[in-house]
């Protein structure tokens, strides 16, 4: 299982920021990082971020860290 992004609207305003630690509004857009979940094999762990920062963290990530490489790779853009 691989790494792969998407992005929403919040259909909540729950979630918080990965990077900033900031509540995402209700209706905000966010950018996920979908990734295994560590605790629970086979299974999947969303982390939200606000769009700004997840920028800067792909900015900083290692060379070998998967990185979002064009908007095909946003599942859910289309339909924005």
């Amino acid at each position: 299982m691989s790494v792969s992004f998407k992005v929403e609207l919040a259909s909540n305003g729950r979630a918080k920021c990965k990077k900033s630690k900031e509540k995402i509004a209700k209706g905000e857009l966010r950018v996920g990082r979908v990734a295994p979940n560590p605790f629970k094999e086979g299974e999947t762990m969303t982390s939200w971020y606000k769009l700004l920062p997840f920028f800067e963290m792909q900015q900083k990530q290692r060379k070998t860290t998967k990185k979002l490489e064009s908007i095909d790779e946003l599942e859910g853009f289309d339909s924005l």
